[in-house]
């Protein structure tokens, strides 16, 4: 169903179908809204990016890099090819009152809030291997033919928040209130519905690597880029679209494994030479400023 369609419905149940009393930019306004609270109360709409390990770092403030977050809901250690442990600052407390102090790779994560997140233990030296970070989003602007990202059967929530939006804007709370209880007794069917696709996008994205961005500097860096040359247990010479720029914000995956500069492979410009070449069967990815 498209946006232009639930417009048409939000008129229907107003009984203001020629749009005389309830302008239809009103109407969509609150169709928005409505999708930003389904968003908020739900937490229905989830992406991930690829995020380095800082050196000596236990406090992340992911949210000066995700201008969409709402929250953490997971982070992947690549390093370890683990989940980190979701934990409280009591745990925490409970395993070592310096816990911040704590050296080794990073094994728990806890949300403090939604700026800052914590992450122990800390490595302190510079590693290329980074987390998967998976966040809850805000909802996306609609437009008019827009399908909204919730689960079909129960799209009817929006026409629902949004003519109880329009009736509460004429003081016609009775009606609105009515309206507001059929929006509301569909919001445990999205949250079990896409936290169950939130799990199978979970799974996609590590088996797929590093689908998406990744964080250098300061700045996200999508979509990944592709690498020329023959992939035949041979050749050790590939060529990147470009050069990168700088040269350090070159992250290498081969067979779904971060690659380490000058041990893996050594980077000219925009060629690249393996130390081992990649082998029948092996896929090859990059990201990097240019």
């Amino acid at each position: 169903m498209l946006i232009s369609d639930i417009k048409n419905e939000v008129a229907s149940n107003l009984g203001d179908s020629g749009f005389t009393q309830f302008t239809t930019s009103a109407i969509g306004e609150s169709i928005q809204d409505a999708y930003n609270l389904v968003a908020a109360r739900t937490l229905c709409f989830e992406k991930s990016i690829l995020f380095p390990q800082i050196p000596n770092q236990v406090y992340y403030r992911f949210s000066d890099y995700i201008s969409d977050m709402l929250a953490i809901s997971g982070i992947f250690n690549y390093a370890t090819n683990r989940w980190l442990i979701p934990t409280s600052i009591a745990q925490l407390h409970q395993m070592r009152w310096d816990f911040e102090l704590m050296v080794g790779e990073p094994t728990y994560f806890d949300p403090q809030n939604f700026r800052y997140t914590c992450i122990v233990p800390h490595n302190s030296v510079i590693s290329n291997i980074g987390f998967q970070v998976f966040y809850k989003t805000t909802a996306n602007t609609l437009d008019d033919n827009t399908t909204p990202n919730i689960p079909p059967q129960t799209v009817q929530t929006l026409s629902e928040y949004a003519t109880k939006d329009q009736f509460e804007s004429i003081r016609e709370f009775t009606k609105a209130s009515e309206w507001k209880g059929l929006a509301e007794s569909k919001l445990t069917i999205i949250r079990k519905q896409c936290r169950q696709l939130a799990s199978a996008d979970k799974v996609s994205v590590l088996s797929s690597g590093f689908i998406g961005s990744y964080v250098f500097n300061g700045l996200a860096v999508s979509p990944w880029k592709i690498i020329t040359g023959v992939v035949d247990g041979v050749n050790y010479t590939f060529m990147l679209a470009a050069s990168p720029n700088p040269s350090t914000s070159l992250l290498l995956m081969k067979n779904l494994q971060i690659q380490t500069p000058n041990v893996d492979y050594f980077l000219t410009g925009d060629t690249i030479q393996f130390v081992v070449p990649p082998i029948i069967g092996e896929t090859l990815r990059s990201w990097y400023v240019s």
